[in-house]
């Protein structure tokens, strides 16, 4: 019995081209979960940045709040307030009440306890803060 040497190369042709078409698949289906992975890490990672940047904010306010308080009437000094943190923007507020500071920012928010009342208003840039008569005084 002869074989044809054109009808058996075809079928190995076609097994080729099945192969190819599966690994390809294979190939297209670790992509989309790496794609997916990178994805929702990189999420993660930008969430991760605004919350320690958004802290940090908190607390240095805080601090610069709370050691005007414990040094008294006479107290200035000047700190930087940054336009945006990390590519996102926030708000910041004194709850006299409360005697906090609140930072708030999309997906997140904290606050730092206060030891005296603040009045006036932090504007991004160079700010002042003093002590006049008990209470911290800004800009």
């Amino acid at each position: 019995m002869e074989v044809d040497a054109r009808a058996s190369g075809g079928g190995r042709r076609a097994q080729a081209a099945l192969e190819f078409m599966a690994m390809a698949a294979v190939a297209g289906m670790v992509l989309a979960i790496a794609a997916v992975i990178a994805f929702d890490y990189a999420s993660y990672a930008e969430a991760e940045k605004r919350t320690v940047s958004g802290d940090g904010l908190c607390l240095l306010l805080g601090r610069e709040v709370n050691v005007a308080a414990a040094v008294g009437q006479g107290y200035e000094r000047a700190f930087y307030l940054p336009l945006s943190m990390v590519q996102f923007e926030y708000v910041v507020s004194f709850d006299n009440d409360a005697r906090r500071v609140e930072v708030g920012w999309q997906g997140g928010g904290c606050f730092q306890p206060l030891l005296v009342n603040v009045s006036g208003v932090l504007a991004p840039g160079w700010n002042r803060l003093q002590v006049q008569n008990g209470v911290v005084v800004l800009n």
